[in-house]
């Protein structure tokens, strides 16, 4: 909330306080200073400055940026005091007193997001001029509309996420495409310069053979021919080949991407199967110690114990009457060491009434 100096009387004041104020103490020249920014404001001009930087904004230097989750109450708060003003100015569905209402709400910035609070806000700051039946149509128009918000804000939210992760895929794709694309044109290159070179060689041979170098017969022109044709058929075979392995390696690399969503989604309900039983197991190592109580406290008897043996012994020390009632407790319960058993005899013999213990020695009274 905004807070103001006086520079009449050097009053601090809330923006609610404000107008009281200038009522009945300061009514000549009213002059107001905000806290947080130092702006002067004369008149009724603080009734526009509704918010102000905060303490980090204002001790951070040119350099500050605010951290990401940072202030969500407050923009929370404006959501909620955005959508009174939009119902006011867009609906047209509104009676008199629901306009009138609104009309008080705006003017308010701490106005309640939970029902309960709500109406205590309209009783203490409007007060019963307003019928209840106003009120709680007005609360459900204003919620239903929050909500919607939230909804169109969300579902934003989920189409912006899933243009990134498909355009992640397609940049995927692209890349192998164009990688596959190179090895191809590649290959078709080297065959082509063979052929060339392969048909340079013969060009040559067919030259000698009319000079009389080399005499060659119709046998070796078609030998060149089959060879030619056999490397065609090669390096459609390849190319075909190739396309093949890209169109794989495409599939494969989308059921990749959506493996690795539902790891992710595998993941996080592993983890919450593991809290439930780590909780579960705690719950079991309670209820096991209060079991335990309850065993000792049903099998065991202490203060009977050892007044049955004062009373047969009539006078006994103090160490013997410890041996002899821990040595008895020991034997009906198991798993307790001997310090635990000394403590609760200490306690269980300071309870006792019946008992006096006098120079280490313990008699009835």
């Amino acid at each position: 909330m905004v807070v103001f100096t006086c520079n009449n009387c050097g009053e601090t004041l809330q923006k609610p306080k404000v107008a009281k104020h200038y009522e009945f103490r300061c009514h000549t020249a009213p002059f107001l200073t905000c806290v947080d920014c130092l702006k002067d404001f004369r008149g009724d001009q603080y009734i526009a400055h509704t918010k102000c930087i905060s303490e980090a904004e204002r001790y951070g230097g040119k350099d500050y940026v605010p951290k990401a989750g940072a202030n969500k109450g407050e923009r929370k708060q404006q959501e909620w005091i955005n959508t009174v003003n939009n119902i006011l100015n867009n609906e047209t569905n509104l009676s008199k007193t629901e306009r009138n209402f609104l009309n008080l709400l705006s003017k308010h910035e701490n106005i309640p997001r939970k029902k309960v609070k709500f109406l205590n806000f309209v009783k203490s700051a409007i007060g019963h001029k307003i019928p209840s039946a106003v009120v709680d149509s007005v609360w459900n128009k204003i919620e239903t509309a929050y909500k919607n918000n939230i909804q169109d804000i969300n579902s934003e939210k989920q189409q912006k996420e899933n243009g990134k992760m498909s355009e992640k895929i397609n940049n995927v794709q692209d890349t192998n495409i164009h990688q596959e694309n190179n090895v191809i044109e590649n290959q078709n290159n080297e065959n082509i310069d063979r052929e060339n070179q392969n048909e340079d060689q013969d060009k040559n041979k067919l030259n000698n053979s009319e000079n009389g170098i080399d005499t060659i017969n119709n046998d070796t022109i078609n030998n060149a021919k089959k060879k030619k044709l056999k490397k065609r058929k090669i390096s459609e075979t390849m190319q075909e080949q190739v396309e093949e392995f890209v169109k794989k390696k495409n599939k494969q690399d989308v059921e990749f991407t959506k493996e690795s969503v539902s790891k992710k989604k595998n993941k996080d309900i592993a983890i919450e199967k593991l809290n439930e039983i780590k909780k579960n197991k705690n719950t079991l190592e309670s209820s096991v110690n209060q079991c335990d109580n309850i065993i000792e406290k049903t099998t065991f008897n202490w203060k009977s114990v050892i007044l049955d043996i004062v009373k047969n012994k009539g006078e006994i020390s103090l160490k013997k009457l410890q041996k002899k009632v821990i040595s008895q407790y020991m034997n009906s319960c198991s798993n307790i060491s001997y310090e635990k058993a000394c403590s609760k005899f200490n306690k269980k013999l300071k309870k006792i009434s019946e008992i006096i213990i006098s120079d280490e020695k313990v008699t009835l009274i």
